[in-house]
């Protein structure tokens, strides 16, 4: 016979079994949440975007405008931090940390409801300051080309709007347009914003297995909130970042070099090049025929009436110009190549039989290369390199072409000589910042992210400007030289020692040294007090001399009396 057991009933009290997550994940999405306020992060103090940024003075600028906040008349205080210095067209200045000034940007988030109660901090999932360059206000009235802009687009105009900068991983890709205003800068958290899909997460692997570079993406500077002291006084979820007006980074893309044949100043550019570079009618050439010599010293300015020192001194522009500005003879680019190959086509004789047919001749672009370091850097004429006999006619074409040229070669030396650009590049260019905040309503939601409008633009007050607290150093009397020691060594190479052991005053009428190199090195030591004298002294001198051009005395150097220490 065979028992059969039978399992009790469940208690009716048991749980129930565990969802498995994607029915969880499915009820979740159907169920009605409970609803949320809105949300909006906005100057504090309910003001305007002119009341967005503070400024500062003291050396512990944070805790002094925080503590402000703390007090009854706080709307006063802040308001007496507002847009302290503006330019003659209205637009806010900040001052750089060199003037001792500092600036915060001051936010509220509160709900949207009426007496707009502060939002709970603890719902805020994160937070952070983006600054950005405003691209319309570089040229006013001009189509915008960005400074660095994107391979794809080329010499492309593209829209006026903001500017965010940019970087893909360690690399700094400067100034880019924004291409979605309103979308989260922080890669990190927009995944939380939704679920990653399979698709998402499948196209991240994949990319990360085959080393593809980074996406570009808007730095983000942080946001703080504020002590909950400092809440409780102003009755707000004080939110608070430092606005950067300074920085050493740079970006690690070369500016554009401009187009120079279509720049609006093309034509002032062609009128600037020596006129062995254009158009020109056939001209005997200065000392024609006579071995080059250093001692022409070509580039120094003849005197009236003299017509021989004024040719000269026209081939000495040529030369500079073709192996200073344009160094057409240092690389082989095309622009480069080009040059030299138009020059070619220009024969300049350097002899002729007694029929005057030329027996002997040279190109352009031989003679410029020969003759530059002759009579630009006073080298010797070991070969017997002569002048040559004239210059021939060069006709319209040719002419323009040689202009056209030389206006491409700029560009490459554009490349050559642009260092890459720093973060706050240009006096005039106008910046705001913006605030978001991403607020968590509910567990079971992605957080929302929240913006605040954009702040009042404003521009950067240079380094140079004088607006900041007066530095003051002490120099010591004439009673007190005799104290003064050598505290600072220079490592001087044998020929700059030689040739400041000679005698000055051939120094000073350009006769270099005569005295012989002893081939070794010196070892100066000078006191950086006195060093500092001296450099007072002369620049007092200087600047009496040139205020008979600037009449500059009366604001850059104020003298008062003061009590001797006692």
């Amino acid at each position: 016979m065979v028992t059969t057991t039978l399992a009790p009933h469940a208690p009716a009290n048991r749980p129930p079994a565990a969802l498995h997550p994607s029915a969880r994940r499915r009820l979740t999405e159907g169920m009605a949440h409970p609803p949320a306020h809105d949300v909006i992060l906005r100057p504090l103090g309910a003001g305007s975007a002119t009341a967005m940024i503070a400024t500062a003075h003291e050396q512990s600028f944070i805790d002094a405008v925080l503590s402000d906040l703390t007090k009854s008349d706080w709307r006063d205080l802040l308001a007496g931090r507002q847009g302290k210095r503006r330019g003659a067209d209205g637009v806010l200045e900040l001052q750089q940390p060199i003037h001792k000034r500092f600036h915060l940007a001051l936010f509220e988030a509160v709900c949207r409801t009426p007496g707009s109660p502060r939002l709970d901090p603890r719902k805020i999932d994160g937070m952070g300051l983006v600054l950005r360059r405003d691209a319309g206000a570089q040229a006013p009235g001009r189509t915008r080309l960005r400074l660095a802009p994107r391979a794809d687009l080329g010499r492309q105009p593209v829209r006026e709007g903001w500017d965010g900068w940019m970087s893909a991983g360690p690399i700094h890709k400067g100034w880019a347009p924004i291409s979605a205003e309103e979308a989260d800068p922080d890669p990190s958290a927009q995944n939380t914003l939704r679920p990653a899909s399979a698709q998402s997460t499948l196209k991240a692997l994949i990319a990360q297995k085959s080393g593809a570079a980074p996406l570009a993406t808007e730095e983000v500077l942080p946001l703080f909130a504020a002590s909950p002291d400092v809440c409780q006084a102003v009755g707000a979820t004080v939110l608070y970042g430092l606005v950067p007006v300074a920085s050493p980074e740079t970006s690690d893309s070369r500016p554009q070099a401009p187009t120079y044949a279509d720049d609006p100043d093309a034509a002032k550019m062609r009128a600037h090049f020596s006129s062995y570079l254009k158009a020109r009618a056939s001209q005997a050439m200065p000392n024609a025929g006579q071995q080059l010599d250093p001692s022409w010293q070509p580039l120094k300015h003849p005197e009236d009436g003299d017509s021989n020192a004024a040719r000269l001194y026209n081939v000495g522009v040529f030369l500079q110009q073709m192996t200073g500005e344009l160094a057409a003879f240092d690389d082989d680019r095309a622009a480069a190549q080009h040059l030299r190959s138009l020059l070619g086509k220009i024969h300049l004789p350097l002899a002729k039989d007694s029929q005057g047919a030329v027996t002997h001749a040279t190109t352009a672009a031989d003679f410029a290369k020969l003759a530059a370091p002759i009579l630009l850097s006073s080298e010797p004429n070991p070969s017997g390199a002569i002048m040559p006999l004239e210059w021939p006619a060069v006709d319209a074409t040719l002419g323009g072409q040689l202009s056209d040229a030389c206006l491409a070669r700029l560009a490459e030396r554009f490349n050559d000589l642009s260092p890459n650009l720093p973060k706050f590049y240009g006096d005039s260019v106008r910046y705001a910042i913006r605030g978001f905040i991403r607020v968590q309503h509910d567990p079971a939601c992605p957080p929302e992210l929240i913006w605040s409008d954009y702040s009042e633009p404003f521009r950067i007050v240079p380094w140079w400007d004088s607006d900041g607290p007066v530095a003051r150093i002490s120099l010591p009397g004439v009673g007190s030289l005799k104290n003064l020691k050598p505290n600072v060594s220079f490592e001087v190479p044998s020929d700059l020692g030689t040739m400041l052991q000679g005698d000055p005053t051939k120094l000073v009428n350009g006769q270099g040294s005569t005295s012989p190199d002893l081939g070794i090195m010196w070892l100066c030591s000078f006191s950086l007090p006195a060093i500092t004298i001296c450099a007072y002294i002369v620049l007092s001198i200087f600047i009496g001399l040139f205020n008979l051009v600037f009449w500059w005395s009366a604001w850059i150097k104020i003298c008062i009396p003061i009590p001797r220490p006692k």
